[in-house]
């Protein structure tokens, strides 16, 4: 049984009148991402889906307050994300873990409660190992593990520091089907003990309706939401819900959504 804290409730967030663009070379700007109004109720698990450069990974580093929006507003819990990163509320976990790869694992899992000087997330790190099977290998160098395996350190990382806000950014992306499979259920364990409100950037659309309890469809930029999908799949989910036809008419209604609505990939 993990002895990390849990969180009842995560965070609330609104985003209102968005818009988002990157300055040319010409400079002229050119835009991302525009977004009316959305709002996403706390412990709610949302996945984001769109063809690659339609601005999913944007929207994540303007939640984390990585970018400021050209225009509009964005709140987490009544404040601008800068202010709930300085209360250490908010998460990030990339599509690389970045490890020190001359630190120990436990020592990267560490990492976060060594710079803010948080004393429970140091104690939490062992527990957040243990969670996801790898406290055998707290001793040993980043080099050492495969890259499934460096995921998960780096999923751990981000559970130890008990966020209000995690946000995730294709983290599995590296991984075989079946390694994703698995970090895909050690995810639902994590959010089903902490209930944070999670955002998960994703490419399948099997993963994020498996995962979800919504899923934001993205247009080609700058249309930004062009479709917002409940997922009203008994939880907690197993493999057996692949076979689900409710599972499947969401899958291919978000899918019809993507292909009927053109633009270009990266």
């Amino acid at each position: 049984m993990s002895n990390v804290k849990t969180k009842t409730e995560g965070a609330t967030i609104k985003m209102s009148d968005l818009s988002f663009s990157f300055k040319g070379k010409s400079g002229s700007r050119l835009p991302i991402f525009e977004c009316q109004n959305l709002s996403i109720s706390p412990s709610t698990l949302v996945a984001v889906v769109g063809r690659s450069g339609c601005g999913k990974t944007t929207l994540l580093k303007l939640l984390s307050g990585l970018l400021t929006p050209d225009r509009g507003s964005i709140f987490v819990n009544g404040l601008v994300p800068n202010e709930l990163i300085r209360k250490r509320e908010i998460a990030l976990a990339f599509q690389r873990p970045h490890l020190l790869q001359w630190r120990t694992v436990l020592w990267n899992v560490e990492l976060p409660g060594r710079l803010w000087n948080s004393r429970l997330m140091v104690a939490n790190a062992k527990a957040a190992l243990e969670m996801m099977g790898l406290e055998k290998y707290a001793d040993a160098n980043p080099t050492e593990l495969s890259i499934g395996m460096q995921a998960r350190v780096a999923l751990a990382r981000t559970w130890c520091q008990n966020p209000k806000l995690l946000l995730l950014d294709e983290p599995f992306a590296a991984l075989d089907e079946i390694g994703r499979d698995r970090l895909n259920l050690k995810l639902q364990r994590l959010w089903l003990d902490q209930r944070f409100t999670g955002i998960l950037v994703t490419h399948s659309i099997a993963e994020a309706v498996y995962l979800a309890d919504r899923v934001i469809v993205i247009g080609p930029k700058p249309q930004g939401v062009i479709g917002d999908f409940d997922i009203n799949l008994p939880r907690p989910r197993s493999h057996k819900v692949l076979e689900d036809q409710k599972y499947l008419v969401l899958v291919r209604q978000i899918r019809d959504l993507l292909e009927n609505n053109n633009g270009s990939e990266e």
